[in-house]
């Protein structure tokens, strides 16, 4: 009987020593795994913050390229305009034979064989086109042509 007394005791102590070294390696798992918990929640509070900023450049540089589009088209604008100026001193310079009166003549006939298949939506909606540039040398010299007109002492009262 006292060998089995020795062997139940022996059996307790690797037990209590299982037990012991359970109890550590649970503790350790579970130390592990409220750390691994913890960058995990770090990362996806990373990941939420650079999804917010990656959003809002977004946003800007959206902002950005619409407000250089705006810019680029006030430019465009203001050069078709420039061209005009000069396409219609240089008319006027160069007289009633000027080759850009030939091409105006040129555009101006071939507008109106297409205006009678289409009409400008800009005229259904009675806004002012900017026309192309024969367009706008035209408008150019009618303007001037009419300045001329109200400059000329025989027609003032």
């Amino acid at each position: 009987m006292e060998s089995a007394r020795k062997v139940e005791a022996d059996l307790r102590a690797a037990l209590v020593e299982i037990e012991g070294r359970s109890s550590s390696a649970t503790q350790d798992l579970k130390t592990e795994n409220a750390q691994l918990h913890a960058t995990i929640a770090h990362v996806r509070e990373e990941r939420d913050r650079f999804a917010r900023d990656l959003g809002a450049m977004k946003r800007e540089t959206e902002e950005a390229w619409a407000s250089e589009r705006v810019e680029n088209s006030l430019l465009r604008e203001r050069i078709n305009d420039v061209a005009a100026e000069v396409a219609r001193l240089a008319s006027a310079l160069e007289g009633p034979n000027s080759p850009i009166d030939a091409l105006l003549a040129a555009e101006t006939s071939r507008e109106l064989k297409s205006a009678t298949a289409t009409v400008s939506a800009d005229v259904n909606l009675g806004e002012p086109s900017n026309g192309n540039l024969a367009d706008r040398i035209r408008a150019l010299q009618t303007h001037a042509s009419r300045l001329a007109q109200g400059d000329d002492p025989k027609t003032r009262n």
